[in-house]
């Protein structure tokens, strides 16, 4: 085997280690006299220090404030590396227009003038850590639009919700924006200059949100409104409990159920309701 060295009789010896080396290796040794052996395994795992595909990270000049900006980190490794992103050298806290995306990429909605700098991609693992930079340089808003006003919840029901607002002077459309209360992405609604009003719809029953809006003009969005933290209201379960049954005596059936998760439950359950019957008969509910 190439790059590897036998010291003395007893001993494995690697010389630049490859990708290809990880593996189980086995030593055996036998007894010349009694013609018994025995084995011995052990486990090399060989680590690659990550690396940042630095040309898929790029600076993003002059874009066009309101617009969605998006910083790609690729990034190579053995164990998969963890990826941080920072701007201006402090860690970034994926809420609001911020969120980062399963593939690691990096997407800020409706780009401000606030949000120029540079973000920093930086990937770490038990072999080491690679960082890599992009500078944001949006476009100057000259004249910001003023911000929806009393942004409030009308109504709402298992899977809607419907929000209100004041419109200010001189916008061209609205944008609504709803995440889930503690998750990282946001769903952006576009909502016509002409409406006070929007449904937002396809919601998870018995779950909070988070609602806001922003103006819209030719220069650009405005400053987030007010925030409004709605709950949708119940539904019913989205499916019986797994339950189990037997017999212990002639007389009786002893049944059990596991809990539903959260997800399935679409709000608080209050009981349950058991029935049974026997061949050609009557059920009998409880």
């Amino acid at each position: 085997m190439d790059g590897v060295n036998y010291i003395g009789r007893n001993n494995l010896f690697f010389i630049n280690l490859q990708l290809e080396d990880s593996g189980t290796y086995i030593c055996s040794v036998t007894n010349k006299e009694t013609a018994l052996s025995v084995l011995a395994k052990a486990r090399l795992s060989v680590y690659e220090p990550p690396t940042i595909q630095r040309s898929d990270l790029e600076d993003i000049l002059d874009i066009t404030v309101g617009s969605i900006a998006r910083f790609s980190c690729k990034v190579s490794g053995i164990p998969r590396p963890t990826v941080t992103w920072f701007y201006q050298g402090q860690p970034i806290d994926p809420r609001d227009r911020l969120s980062i995306q399963d593939n690691n990429d990096l997407v800020i909605n409706g780009v401000r003038a606030m949000d120029r700098g540079i973000y920093q991609c930086m990937a770490v693992n038990a072999a080491g850590s690679d960082m890599a930079n992009a500078l944001l340089e949006p476009s100057d808003v000259v004249n910001e639009p003023n911000s929806p006003q009393f942004l409030r919840v009308n109504y709402t029901t298992a899977t809607s919700i419907k929000v209100v607002w004041d419109p200010p002077a001189a916008v061209s459309n609205f944008v609504l924006l709803c995440t889930l209360s503690g998750a990282w992405r946001e769903e952006a609604l576009p909502v016509d200059q002409n409406c006070r009003s929007f449904v937002i719809e396809n919601l998870k029953p018995f779950t909070n949100y988070v609602v806001y809006a922003l103006s819209w003009s030719s220069e650009g969005p405005s400053s987030p409104s007010n925030r409004v933290y709605p709950q949708t209201k119940e539904a019913v379960p989205r499916a019986a409990p797994d339950f189990f049954a037997g017999s212990s005596s002639q007389n009786s059936i002893k049944v059990a159920w596991r809990e539903l998760s959260f997800l399935a439950r679409n709000g608080v359950i209050i009981n349950y309701i058991i029935s049974y019957t026997a061949e050609d008969e009557v059920r009998v509910t409880f």
